[in-house]
């Protein structure tokens, strides 16, 4: 989040209507409650998205991120959601790859969580739809470096399961803790443990396998490249299951 801010006053998804691509009315112009404006950009379909600013970190492969605390976006229960300093995210893994975020959406799914209607705990980071510059990653990292801009789907998978392996890592069966499990996801009620990106900073994990790498317009377009965390390939599953024709 910006530096400086305090509290989180009007993070507001605006959906498009149907002249835009009839997005369904779980996407509009849902709000979270007031503590202090965050900045939006619009992308080329109309649809806002909060921009997440981190502070400035050295973005080199053997420089570490050294800082202590971030701010990040918080649920503390029902209808409370604020802005607080919080550890920063880090390596932990040598797989791991930390993003420095500059863009996340605010997901029609927040809202059940933030209106109580899931288990999800207090203390939480929110934020599943993220995009960003890499920031640092482990050693066993290979496929992604530091000053990469990066997507981040939604779903964590660690690419070499057996679900992983037939392209079902919505159900990935290494990455959440509870062997009982199967699938992770960024700040979400009951997809383990993992903070989400509405953060300065994001901890990815198997990150060369959860970071799509984006071209060199990545900057100009930000703000529809951000649409592939979950937006747009949702609703391409969803035509695809429904088996929609021309």
């Amino acid at each position: 989040m910006v530096d400086g801010m305090r509290r989180l006053e009007c993070a507001r998804f605006i959906g498009c209507d149907a002249k835009h691509g009839g997005v369904p009315t779980f996407w509009c112009c849902f709000q979270f409650r007031a503590l202090s404006r965050l900045p939006q950009r619009h992308d080329s379909f109309g649809r806002s998205h909060v921009i997440a600013c981190g502070r400035r970190a050295g973005i080199h492969r053997e420089t570490q991120h050294q800082g202590v605390e971030m701010k990040a976006l918080v649920y503390d229960g029902p209808r409370e959601v604020h802005v607080k300093d919080m550890p920063d995210a880090r390596i932990e893994q040598p797989t791991d790859v930390l993003v420095k975020i500059t863009s996340t959406n605010i997901c029609g799914s927040d809202l059940h969580m933030y209106e109580g209607r899931t288990d999800l705990e207090p203390g939480m980071v929110l934020g599943h739809e993220n995009l960003g510059i890499v920031a640092e990653v482990g050693n066993a990292v290979v496929k992604v470096s530091p000053g990469d801009r990066v997507c981040l789907p939604f779903n964590i998978g660690c690419g070499f399961c057996r679900n992983c392996e037939e392209g079902l890592t919505a159900f990935c069966q290494t990455v959440h803790p509870d062997p009982k499990m199967a699938g992770a996801a960024y700040g979400f009620a009951g997809m383990g443990p993992f903070w989400g990106g509405q953060a300065e900073y994001l901890r990815v994990p198997f990150g060369d396998f959860n970071c799509l790498r984006l071209p060199e317009d990545a900057q100009d377009k930000e703000t529809d490249y951000v649409m592939l965390s979950d937006i747009f390939p949702t609703g391409w599953h969803c035509t695809r299951l429904a088996d929609m024709q021309p």
